[in-house]
């Protein structure tokens, strides 16, 4: 599961508005700041669609542990309004609260969160299911997206199924292989 809300392909500009606190940790990293003559004002360097990924390559900086400090940059701020940003482990708490319909684990031990994204205060969720057939999947995504809306700072959320790859028991958590009896 993905945890970080920054990541390779983000683009530095969009970080930069949307993680105001990014700033110092790409300063520590030597991306710079260039005035435009013509209206004076300041613009990061890379600019436009620039990602991380190229900034980092630009400056010669090590990408993962650039990574790992915008992500904890992001963690700890706030949006550029002014308002909470969602974090990474309120959403993971509330998935925890959602429980298969079917099965009585939550969805997160039962390994059907396959990845969230943080992206200010959007969450997207991708879901996987045990069966293509289930027929109450409509009623597990709707209970997913309510609980989701109710975290602090959240304000759009997008729970996407997906099938590949194919859930398993392997996917599931030590705790749920114990309490179905597979350990």
């Amino acid at each position: 599961m993905t945890t970080r809300v920054i990541g390779r392909h983000s683009i530095v500009a969009e970080v930069l508005r949307q993680y105001p606190a990014s700033g110092v940790v790409f300063e520590r990293y030597g991306f710079t700041q260039e005035s435009d003559i013509g209206d004076n004002e300041e613009q990061w360097v890379p600019a436009g669609d620039a990602t991380i990924e190229a900034g980092a390559a630009l400056y010669g900086a090590d990408l993962e542990q650039l990574l790992d400090d915008l992500n904890q940059a992001a963690a700890a701020g706030q949006a550029a309004d002014g308002g909470l940003l969602p974090k990474l482990e309120s959403v993971l708490n509330t998935l925890k609260t959602c429980f298969d319909p079917e099965i009585p684990l939550d969805i997160v031990d039962l390994g059907l969160v396959y990845d969230i994204r943080l992206n200010g205060t959007a969450v997207e969720v991708d879901l996987a299911r045990t069966s293509r057939d289930c027929q109450l999947t409509p009623h597990l995504v709707a209970l997913v997206e309510a609980k989701l809306r109710d975290v602090p700072g959240v304000e759009s959320v997008l729970v996407r199924l997906v099938w590949d790859p194919p859930w398993s028991l392997q996917r599931l958590s030590e705790f749920a292989r114990r309490r179905l009896g597979y350990v």
